[in-house]
């Protein structure tokens, strides 16, 4: 099991909590918002940076994990610390874990290619978001829903027309 702390990194542990080590601290300054394991491979972790709840360290990007957390690399996406940008959620398409999709502060970003290089997702969006969450419908993989913090609650349900771009629908809660 893995766990990620606002300002402290990524932990493992092997023994259902009992012992947990630490497996970024070569990596400095460093919150976690997100991990997720690739479900065809174990030992393919992704770890999404920066503290978006309590805004005190920015991301500096996606990181990629290929020997179960012992290892940290950089994917294509990246930021600089004065960029005080957020990756606040990340999330595998369903069914296929080299398509990752990603909310930043203003943006959905995905890439195709197990996080080497990353687009933008949202075309035609009007409102200045601050994402939060992005959840695949269980009955219907072509459809996301993706949770808002700005405009009180926003929701945007994303129709899937070949992941490269999306139509937007939004409904005021």
């Amino acid at each position: 099991m893995y766990a990620g702390s606002a300002a402290g990194g990524v932990w493992k542990t092997t023994n259902g909590g009992g012992n947990w080590n630490a497996k970024s601290d070569y990596l400095a300054g460093l919150g976690v918002t997100d991990i997720i394991i690739d479900p065809n491979n174990p030992s393919i972790l992704y770890m999404a940076t920066g503290d978006e709840d309590a805004s005190h360290i920015s991301s500096i990007g996606l990181y990629k994990s290929t020997d179960a957390g012992d290892t940290w690399l950089p994917t294509g996406l990246t930021f600089a610390l004065s960029d005080n940008e957020y990756i606040r959620d990340i999330a595998f398409a369903p069914g296929n874990s080299s398509k990752i999709f990603a909310l930043t502060n203003s943006f959905i970003v995905v890439s195709s290619d197990s996080g080497a290089t990353w687009g933008q997702a949202t075309t035609g969006a009007t409102l200045a978001e601050s994402y939060q969450n992005i959840i695949f419908d269980p009955n219907d993989a072509n459809k996301v829903v993706v949770s808002s913090l700005n405009a009180l609650k926003c929701t945007v349900e994303l129709l899937k027309d070949n992941w490269n771009t999306v139509k937007w629908k939004t409904w005021w809660m």
